[in-house]
């Protein structure tokens, strides 16, 4: 059948896994700095972008044209469930929240140190094991700016089962740079290290003179 076919590039392109929610992450390294906690039942992020027709209201045109859609703005959600809690985790949950030794303390007021960053790191393609040196790994990284979990702390017990700590990220503009959009987004194939990069000199490149 002609039209039953996949792409020829299928498995470099499949996101396995879940991946890991974390609080920082360098691209151009792969490093990452601290898992929030492990997740059940994946994770999901959705842009949330705000459409405006600027055509609205003017006579004899048409709705939704093209030429006169623009986007108003994102509201960027990070969503999923923790089945692991600690002390510093429940305080991020809590948004307006303080610490006081393992004491989760609610308030009332948002400062700028209740928005943080938040990644979703997840492996991707079929080269995501870094099993040697001059290997990479493949990644989709997510990154929400000035995150905050707008569902406070919450938990769910379940009977002879794992408690659910449900978590929904929001990424928020900063009125001091307006137009610097909340998120942004990393697709990043890996690499294999190539072949006989093993760091011996190749046969006849010792530099002696050929007899």
């Amino acid at each position: 059948m002609k039209y039953t076919r996949v792409p020829t590039n299928t498995m470099q392109a499949i996101q396995p896994n879940a991946g890991i929610v974390v609080d920082s992450f360098t691209p151009a390294t792969g490093a990452i700095g601290n898992i929030l906690g492990a997740t059940g039942g994946g994770v999901e992020f959705d842009p949330h972008p705000n459409f405006i027709d600027r055509g609205d209201g003017i006579d004899n045109m048409p709705k939704n044209t093209w030429q006169m859609k623009d986007i108003d703005y994102f509201e960027p959600h990070l969503t999923g469930t923790f089945k692991t809690m600690e002390a510093t985790l429940a305080k991020l949950m809590q948004g307006g929240a303080t610490l006081d030794g393992k004491h989760i303390v609610p308030g009332n007021k948002l400062t700028q140190a209740h928005f943080h960053d938040c990644w979703l790191i997840c492996d991707y393609g079929d080269k995501n094991i870094e099993s040697e040196a001059g290997d990479t790994a493949g990644f989709i990284a997510i990154h929400l700016k000035n995150a905050m979990n707008v569902l406070g702390f919450r938990l769910k017990t379940n009977d002879k089962g794992k408690g659910d700590f449900q978590f929904d990220f929001q990424a928020h503009y900063d009125i001091e740079n307006i137009d610097d959009v909340p998120f942004e987004f990393y697709v990043q194939e890996g690499t294999a290290a190539a072949s006989g990069s093993t760091g011996d000199p190749t046969p006849g490149s010792t530099g002696d003179p050929t007899p």
